[in-house]
């Protein structure tokens, strides 16, 4: 098991007039909620339960982090929106792949 920083694709937002910061965090609370949803049934249609440690919680940054195996990474990088997965065991935010 490895800890994994993923990061999601952003938001576009109007320039005009300017969101909020209850928009902003609310919109990526929602997003990351989404890709929680879709990232348990991913992996549980590929019967990989059992290689996740541990999910990170659904938060307002377009950031997600979990423990599990790098064949869970792997399904990860193949899901909509997602626009890095990183190995972070040392702290040191290596790409994946």
């Amino acid at each position: 098991m490895h800890q994994y920083v993923v990061n999601l694709s952003e938001i576009e937002f109007p320039k005009a007039p300017p969101p909020g910061r209850a928009e902003v965090f609310g919109a990526y609370a929602a997003q990351s909620a989404d890709f929680l949803r879709r990232l348990r049934a991913a992996v549980a249609e590929k019967g990989l339960e059992h290689q996740v440690g541990g999910y990170g919680e659904a938060g307002g940054l377009p950031v997600f982090t979990l423990t599990c195996t790098p064949a869970v990474a792997g399904v990860i990088e193949a899901l909509p929106g997602v626009t890095g997965v990183y190995a972070d065991d040392v702290g040191s935010l290596g790409l994946i792949g």
